[in-house]
């Protein structure tokens, strides 16, 4: 990030002084900050075992988009995000 991108998360920080809303937000997002690394953690997790049965499902098939596992983690973070 350069110099003016931090000014401007500054900047929103320095509004939430005078936002309530913001201040909810704020307090809220760090009292469940542990149950949303655990859904980070999950969601991490089943990308890398979902991409790893993509790309074992599709090796063998000459026309595949899917290359390596960390290639078809795009697809599965698009379909777990959409569909669900």
């Amino acid at each position: 990030m350069n110099e003016s991108n931090w000014c401007d998360w500054c900047s929103i920080f320095k509004f939430s002084r005078h936002s309530a809303g913001l201040r909810i937000l704020g307090s809220t997002l760090q009292s469940c900050a542990s149950e949303l690394g655990f859904l980070v953690f999950s969601l991490a997790m089943a990308i890398i075992i979902f991409s790893t049965i993509m790309f074992y499902a599709e090796k063998n098939v000459p026309s595949t988009t899917f290359q390596s596992i960390p290639a078809a983690f795009w697809y599965t973070i698009v379909t777990m995000t959409t569909l669900g």
